[in-house]
């Protein structure tokens, strides 16, 4: 994985943990689609869109094909909305992975053959690279398990905890 398309709840989930500066310190390439960032990136708490930008998120339009497509996966998959269709487009078209925790998406993205990522795994490579400590690692976990509206499976988020816990303990 060296680049990936954002959905805005990851954006927002990352902004909330005080770790959006750590996801653009891996190297990736994140990219999102303008309309997402234009409509959908109001309220990142201490981060502005321009911060974004400057951390080096990629705006991207999409092209005719693009819009097509969006418009094809939205009247396959009425669950999604048109800013996850248009996401679920530029990853296709760009080949890039797809950073999202909407089931939806997942599924959509599955039958289209594109990969996805999600918050854990990106949380634990931040850790892995040293990034953040393992104590501001686990207080993250634990945040994200008390939040009602994250959208990270909380068995997810309690299993990588309580492994994790295991093996500073030890």
């Amino acid at each position: 994985m060296n680049s990936v398309v954002a959905d805005s709840s990851v954006l927002i989930e990352f902004a909330k943990r005080g770790i959006l500066p750590e996801l653009f310190k891996l190297g990736y390439s994140v990219t999102t689609p303008d309309i997402l960032f234009n409509n959908e990136l109001l309220d990142l708490g201490e981060y502005g869109r321009e911060y974004l930008l400057d951390l080096g998120l990629d705006v991207q339009r999409l092209e005719t094909t693009g819009i097509a497509k969006s418009a094809s996966y939205r009247s396959k998959n009425p669950a999604l909305s048109i800013v996850d269709s248009c996401a679920l487009a530029l990853a296709y078209d760009h080949h890039k992975d797809l950073l999202t925790e909407d089931c939806s998406m997942r599924r959509a993205a599955y039958r289209e053959g594109v990969f996805c990522v999600g918050v854990l795994e990106i949380i634990q490579e931040i850790r892995s690279r040293s990034l953040i400590s393992n104590v501001r690692y686990i207080s993250i976990l634990k945040s994200m398990l008390i939040d009602p509206i994250c959208p990270v499976s909380k068995p997810d988020i309690s299993q990588l905890l309580n492994a994790t816990s295991i093996l500073i303990t030890h």
